[in-house]
């Protein structure tokens, strides 16, 4: 039947996988993106959000300052109250910010303490998905400026990861990624590309690359990995829903 929702179908919302996210308070994409994907998967997992106050993307103490773990731990503790099935920090902060990965774990284990739930980040799922893919080169785009890139290409190097190109928006206001027109994100994703790269990782949950994934797959013949897509990924196996979901690339579709 037209217009049927699947949500409908569930006896109660306690059947329901519920994930939650926190969010940079200036994104506007990873939401209605993350829902949008997850929309066939209604009668299975519900989403919740909270926020955390990020407005300008820099390497600066006041910038890198917006991502304390502290902040985080608060934001994760308002979706504790829930009695959410996992929390996830859906920004990508800890791969160019400098703190480096064990930071990244220690927020994670933070956040479990805090909170009694299973915990991840943006880039402990996108490790995982390169992982996962055996990738050992690739290539790397994003809208920051050179700071944000720059510690982009020193986190993944530093993990014996070989990035062979990128290319980069250089805007540093949050609000501007989100907005970012599709064509201009496409054709960073084709100048960042090299034929011997195995994928290409756009780094970013404010730019709204996951609409454009599928059709840079079908062009490019290899992987596009975006910062949404992988932490919805790795949410979904944190709560053992794993389905495929269409039209978001090979990622989400395997």
């Amino acid at each position: 039947m037209a217009g049927t929702n699947s949500m409908m179908s569930v006896h109660s919302l306690q059947d329901l996988k519920k994930i939650g996210f926190i969010v940079p308070s200036s994104n506007t994409a990873l939401e209605p993106i993350t829902v949008s994907m997850t929309s066939q998967l209604s009668n299975l997992v519900s989403l919740h959000f909270s926020r955390v106050e990020v407005k300008t993307i820099n390497t600066d103490k006041k910038s890198v300052g917006q991502f304390a773990p502290h902040k985080m731990i608060a934001g994760a503790e308002l979706l504790g109250d829930a009695d959410l099935d996992a929390i996830l920090w859906n920004g990508t902060s800890g791969s160019w910010s400098g703190a480096g990965l064990q930071a990244e774990h220690a927020l994670a284990a933070s956040i479990k303490q805090a909170t009694g739930i299973a915990a991840s980040t943006s880039t402990l799922a996108q490790l995982e998905v390169l992982k996962h893919y055996g990738i050992k080169k690739f290539s790397l785009t994003g809208p920051y400026v050179d700071g944000p890139m720059q510690g982009l290409v020193d986190f993944y190097t530093g993990l014996g990861y070989e990035v062979l190109a990128t290319s980069q928006m250089d805007e540093t206001l949050n609000t501007v990624f989100g907005n970012t027109p599709l064509a201009r994100i496409k054709g960073l994703i084709r100048e960042c590309d090299r034929l011997d790269a195995e994928c290409v990782v756009v780094a970013c949950t404010n730019w709204p690359a996951a609409l454009v994934v599928e059709e840079m797959e079908k062009e490019l013949g290899k992987p596009v990995f975006d910062s949404v897509c992988v932490t919805l990924w790795k949410a979904l196996r944190m709560v053992d829903v794993e389905i495929v979901l269409h039209g978001w690339g090979a990622l989400l579709d395997a």
